[in-house]
């Protein structure tokens, strides 16, 4: 992440940083904490992606965007379906119950998704089906 952001020349503007969504707390108006346990600002956007493979992990990603966006930021999460990651049904529930207003778009619907296998069976935790 961090080389992206530099070979794209965004590294004034941007910057990437350890969390872990098991350690946010979800009522943190103050920030979050990062890899090293260090509080930060909250953010205008989070982006993030395949961070869901089981219920809890949906609890701990809702806790996280509540804890690191500010009033107004907004969190780019891109998820596949719960018919192989566990846990993806119940995200939208756990972020209202934070407050949080979620507006979900099938990828096929956005005419963005190339509908053929080819190559997926190289994908980390793809299966069939």
């Amino acid at each position: 992440m961090e080389r992206n952001i530099k070979l794209n020349g965004v590294d004034h503007a941007c910057s990437a940083k350890k969390l872990d969504f098991y350690a946010q707390d979800g009522d943190s108006d103050c920030g979050w904490l990062d890899g090293s346990g260090v509080r930060n600002k909250q953010v205008d956007y989070v982006i993030a992606a395949d961070i869901i493979c089981k219920p809890d992990d949906a609890v701990a990603a809702a806790k996280t965007c509540f804890d690191t966006l500010k009033c107004g930021g907004e969190a780019f999460i891109i998820c596949g379906d719960s018919k192989h990651r566990y846990g993806v049904e119940i995200f939208e529930k756990e972020c209202t119950k934070l407050g949080l207003c979620v507006s979900a778009q099938d990828v096929k619907e956005l005419g963005m998704y190339d509908d053929t296998t080819e190559g997926l069976h190289l994908t980390t935790g793809y299966v069939e089906g």
